[in-house]
């Protein structure tokens, strides 16, 4: 399990208190964003180097899909960022060779990231797209496009949805809702978007304990405001960390963990 890390890559990201969180998990799970927030790896580094000695978790989302469902909200870093989601569909399936080029030029990416960073205690999984808009054949297309690269790779799909009706092929099924339902334990949850108390992560996390890997979200490190309701373009953001959210969530996870 892990604290959501999405803008790890950003620069001014306060890598050193994310890593006073995990720490202290038995098994701890890193999730990171590709190009949304940065391109830099630093954090990734530290928090690989600080596990190495026990069995831990990174999850690289190779694209961002949640701003494409708000036009005008993907910069021109996300892979054909003025696409709406029908446009987007239809051209992966139509397959568009330079989305497919950018596509694998992100596994290459992630995997030149896991090559120089991770060990044989590193279970890694790069996600086809984080809250994607895919319907069946796209979502296909784009494992069939990860796997030329990197055969052996585990995938996850994270599907904008309540359910993950249809993920053929992936390890994983990821979702981010708190109604999710999952139909067996190859699962991830992740608390993304849910504004809730202690109390509250604790009833949700207890809920998806049969799940392989789950991440808290706190709005306020990911650039959003103490209540998630504030937006700004991801690279311009700042990530506030105080020392108040490393502790109420070091008491979060050993209260779970006890």
């Amino acid at each position: 399990m892990g604290f959501s890390s999405f803008a790890a890559t950003h620069p001014s990201y306060k890598c050193s208190q994310f890593l006073k969180i995990t720490k202290q998990i038995p098994n701890p799970a890193m999730t990171i964003v590709l190009k949304t927030f940065g391109d830099s790896y630093s954090c990734v580094s530290r928090f690989l180097k600080q596990n190495k000695n026990k069995k831990h978790f990174l999850q690289i989302h190779l694209t961002n899909e949640t701003c494409r469902r708000q036009q005008g909200r993907c910069s021109d870093y996300e892979i054909e960022s003025k696409a709406s989601p029908y446009i987007f569909n239809k051209l992966v399936k139509l397959q568009d060779s330079q989305i497919k080029k950018e596509f694998q030029d992100r596994v290459k990416l992630a995997d030149r990231i896991v090559k120089k960073y991770a060990n044989f205690n590193t279970e890694i999984t790069y996600t086809t797209g984080l809250e994607d808009n895919y319907d069946k054949k796209t979502y296909s297309t784009i494992y069939k496009w990860i796997k030329e690269i990197n055969k052996g790779v585990k995938i996850a799909r994270n599907p904008n949805a309540l359910r993950c009706d249809y993920f053929n092929g992936s390890t994983y099924c990821e979702l981010h809702r708190q109604k999710s339902i999952f139909s067996n334990s190859s699962c991830i949850f992740n608390n993304d978007g849910n504004i809730l108390n202690t109390k509250e992560q604790l009833k949700l996390f207890s809920k998806f304990r049969k799940c392989s890997v789950l991440f808290s979200w706190e709005p306020e490190t990911q650039g959003r405001g103490k209540q998630g309701d504030k937006f700004a373009e991801p690279r311009n953001r700042f990530f506030p960390f105080p020392n108040r959210i490393v502790k109420q969530y070091n008491l979060f996870f050993k209260e779970y963990l006890k």
